[in-house]
């Protein structure tokens, strides 16, 4: 892996009569930019230039100590230098060019965040990042990390991932009965008329006779096991907002799966009022004129009951003795958009928690 960054430090002042100095600096920067890699690795400054108020780099490096990395362990320490005997302050960091090669045996045609262009030449993926006085990655991304998460990134999508292997221990069984029944639920309830689609895909409605049989399964689970496991019913919300899905980690890839929930852009009647009256006219709704007057999606419908419980802890110090927390909701139900998936009333668009 090599990293080549070109960038500049920009200085509150023209420090034109502290270049021996800074040259001095840069000549033993070494030691900073190589610490904690192994001997004769990590990062090295191929030039600089001080011209007025400004210092270019250019720096490469290897995968132990990233150029990005570098040039922010520079910061400080030049900082000092200039401050203490020039009253010269560091300002900040404009990245002009930022280039990262990483060895792979195929290429990719997936579009990366902050990268122009990829090329594949002679078992190298070359990456071109979106830099500059027009582009997207500057001081603020690489003080966030976010070339390191490109190639995190890169990486997931240049791996080949094979099936699971289960991984279990048989603790115990119950002896072996035989099935009473073998037909297809789905089928029978919709013969007997216990079951019907509902109004949108995979959706059911369920009768009094289905629903007495999840009802009886319920308490079954309530009585021999929730209870004597010391679970405490609670209720939780059922729109995950972002926040929620960056904390349980479901943002890095649930979008295929979830129903997006976009709020109005206003509650104003008077803005609504075309659409209505569209409807009141041609008894159809206007979707392309709805899509026109709702906000970004700020969520989705619940998609895994857990998440939403977590705020409720948050910012508390729980004592060790309430620990393992035991908590559980059967208040409503969950949603997936399960595409091909569906079966019945096996796999569905919203199940019960």
């Amino acid at each position: 892996m090599r990293f080549h960054l070109e960038a500049s430090f920009r200085l509150s002042a023209d420090a034109s009569l502290a270049k021996d100095e800074v040259a001095q600096f840069f000549s033993g920067a070494g030691s900073i930019m190589q610490k904690g890699a192994p001997e004769g690795q990590g990062a090295r400054i191929v030039q600089w230039k001080l011209e007025g108020n400004k210092i270019d780099l250019t720096i490469e490096s290897d995968r132990y100590v990233r150029a990005h990395d570098a040039i922010l362990r520079l910061r400080k320490p030049l900082a000092e230098l200039l401050g203490k005997k020039y009253r010269i302050g560091v300002r900040g960091l404009e990245v002009s060019r930022f280039e990262i090669d990483v060895e792979s045996d195929r290429s990719i045609e997936h579009k990366i965040p902050y990268v122009r262009e990829i090329k594949f030449e002679n078992g190298v993926l070359k990456l071109d990042l979106d830099v500059g006085s027009s582009g997207t990655l500057g001081q603020s991304e690489i003080e966030n990390r976010i070339p390191d998460r490109i190639v995190s990134l890169l990486e997931e999508k240049l791996q080949s991932y094979g099936g699971k292997a289960e991984h279990w221990e048989l603790l115990w069984e119950s002896p072996e009965r035989p099935s009473k029944f073998n037909k297809d639920p789905t089928e029978e309830m919709l013969k007997s008329g216990w079951i019907k689609h509902g109004s949108s895909r995979g959706q059911w409605v369920f009768g009094p006779e289905a629903t007495h049989i999840f009802r009886t399964f319920e308490q079954i689970v309530l009585d021999e096991i929730i209870k004597p496991l010391g679970y405490r019913e609670m209720i939780f919300p059922k729109l995950d907002t972002w926040d929620i899905w960056k904390k349980s980690g479901h943002a890095q890839g649930v979008y295929p799966e979830i129903y997006f929930v976009c709020p109005p852009k206003t509650r104003d009647p008077a803005f609504w009022e075309e659409v209505m009256d569209y409807y009141k006219v041609t008894h159809e709704v206007p979707l392309d004129l709805v899509k026109e007057k709702i906000d970004v999606p700020i969520g989705g419908m619940c998609y895994a009951q857990c998440p939403t419980f977590w705020g409720f802890v948050q910012g508390t110090t729980l004592p060790s003795d309430e620990l393992p927390i035991k908590v559980f909701d059967r208040s409503g139900t969950s949603h997936r958009y399960e595409s091909g998936g569906i079966h019945g009333i096996e796999r569905v668009t919203s199940s019960t928690a």
